[in-house]
């Protein structure tokens, strides 16, 4: 996978090496045309690393170190940040943040659920 940076690179040097459109250098290439004609904003990366610091810092904190990432995010919105669960989920995956999902309880082998019954009262069968 190459970064839209790279991408954006390689385009232009095919259309520039080639004399050939940019759509036909794009469909060749295999890129999606919105990663080349859509850049990202100026200032989109330094505003995903303060993203990825505050998150960072909200899950290192001693209160909140065993919070998930909807909480996360609910922390994250009182702080004022404009953030979707997804991210940070994608966010903390990245860093290894993750808590492992809850186990559900299961019951102890060998036991149905009627098997405790049946074992109270014997005589009704």
């Amino acid at each position: 996978m190459v970064s839209p940076a790279r991408a954006r690179e390689e385009v232009a040097r095919v259309v520039r090496v080639h004399a050939v459109t940019q759509r036909w250098a794009i469909k060749t290439l295999g890129v999606k045309r919105s990663t080349i004609r859509y850049p990202a904003p100026p200032g989109h990366l330094d505003y995903e690393q303060q993203l990825i610091a505050a998150v960072i810092a909200l899950c290192i904190r001693e209160n909140m170190r065993h919070y998930g990432y909807r909480r996360i995010t609910t922390e994250l919105v009182k702080a004022g940040w404009s953030v979707n669960t997804k991210h940070v989920q994608r966010i903390m995956k990245a860093e290894g943040l993750l808590r492992p999902p809850k186990q559900r309880p299961r019951p102890a082998p060998g036991l149905s659920d009627n098997s405790i019954w049946q074992a109270a009262c014997p005589a009704r069968e």
